[in-house]
């Protein structure tokens, strides 16, 4: 198993747009995830993951996460 503690310095709100559309495009269910928690933090927000493999956490960051980050943040710098 792996698990990461990953804190954002953006706005929850683009937590909650994130992960939005990440229901939308993908479902609940991801290979490999097995628990996601997402909260609000003091600077930003901050998830809680445990996953099969290191190899399935990166492997859903680059074919998932950092392309619906880059795609939400639009004009400015994703986080």
């Amino acid at each position: 198993m792996y698990g990461v503690i990953t804190t954002i310095p953006a706005p929850v709100e683009m937590y909650d747009a994130m992960h939005a559309e990440w229901l939308k495009r993908v479902g609940a269910s991801v290979d490999g995830l097995l628990v996601h928690i997402g909260r609000a933090a003091t600077d930003g927000f901050q998830t809680l993951e445990v996953w099969e493999s290191k190899e399935h956490y990166d492997r859903a960051n680059t074919d998932i996460v950092f392309p619906l980050m880059r795609e939400l943040a639009g004009d400015e710098r994703a986080p």
